[in-house]
């Protein structure tokens, strides 16, 4: 993708970063753990950029009751005898919406995916995690369009694209 679309490439860096720092660095108290294990708190955050803060602890918040969704959903129908109905898990499916935008590839198979589990009211209920995925990532992507406007983030985007190409 670096390769063929620079801009899409970097955004979609900017918002599957987003997304891992929320499912593993959110503390329960909504701050961020950082580099040596220290906290960075709301409090500590300068006025302006505690909305950016505030949003990012939410999605994780989000992001952990989703995984917790799926793996509900995973053991009711493991229960039932229904490993093939499983699917895809939510955090899966807004990381691929993330990467590679909501038309993706793979939605011909999610989508086949959520046909097939009609029984006891599957369909609906997939359905509507699908859309709770592409919600998920819309959130994600506008707080990462905020995170890239930010003079400080601006500053550094070209050392960001110089460390993503050396990483391909």
């Amino acid at each position: 993708m670096l390769a063929q679309d620079r801009t899409r490439a970097y955004f979609a860096a900017v918002g599957l970063a987003v997304l891992q720092v929320s499912l593993e660095c959110i503390t329960p108290t909504g701050g961020v753990r950082g580099i040596l294990n220290r906290e960075l708190t709301l409090a500590m955050c300068p006025p302006p950029y505690r909305p950016l803060m505030f949003e990012l602890a939410r999605i994780g918040q989000e992001a952990r009751t989703a995984d917790d969704e799926d793996t509900e959903r995973a053991m009711k129908l493991i229960q039932r005898g229904q490993d093939d109905r499983i699917g895809t898990p939510r955090m899966e499916r807004v990381r691929r919406v993330l990467e590679l935008g909501v038309g993706y590839e793979d939605a011909q198979r999610d989508a086949a995916e959520a046909a097939a589990s009609d029984s006891e009211g599957e369909n609906t209920s997939r359905r509507s995690l699908e859309g709770r995925a592409v919600q998920m990532a819309n959130r994600i992507n506008t707080l990462a369009l905020r995170m890239t406007m930010l003079p400080e983030f601006k500053q550094r985007q070209e050392y960001v694209f110089k460390v993503l190409e050396g990483v391909v």
